[in-house]
């Protein structure tokens, strides 16, 4: 199903059993194979939206898959505050406590921060997830901010 702004994917799984051949006649095409035999499978993930049985699809706006380099660039600013230290997109990836120096405090300033500059809630059980300016995008997209 394809709708316009939004992502499908579809998983495709096969699998298939080995062939009659002239190493073994008996084994007629379709058959169940015998212990030992070998079997194929595949798995596929393919983006186009085809009808099929089992087909799993994720229909969110493709604008609210990642945060907007506007707001990257804000998180990235507002870690350099919060750190005393500058925080480029760069180091997205970077641990926080060991790249920066944040320890429990100032964890729970930047979450508190972080609510006030994007106008979000952040929970103390979400806290814990902050450890990267990554998981902050991450954690902030899943808010909803874009």
């Amino acid at each position: 199903m394809k709708t316009a702004g939004m992502a499908t994917a579809a998983l495709a799984f096969s699998a298939s059993l080995p062939k009659a051949n002239s190493f073994n006649p008996s084994l007629k095409t379709g058959a169940l194979a015998k212990v030992g035999q070998p079997l194929t499978a595949s798995c596929r993930l393919s983006t186009q939206a085809r009808p099929m049985f089992g087909t799993v699809t994720h229909s969110r706006p493709l604008t609210a898959m990642a945060l907007s380099p506007q707001n990257e660039q804000r998180v990235a600013d507002f870690l350099s505050e919060a750190t005393q230290q500058e925080v480029t997109i760069a180091d997205k990836d970077k641990n926080l406590a060991e790249a920066f120096d944040v320890d429990s405090l100032t964890a729970v300033e930047i979450g508190m921060g972080l609510e006030e500059e994007f106008n979000v809630e952040i929970g103390d059980d979400e806290l814990p997830e902050i450890t990267t300016m990554s998981a902050i995008f991450d954690l902030l997209d899943k808010k909803g901010v874009e």
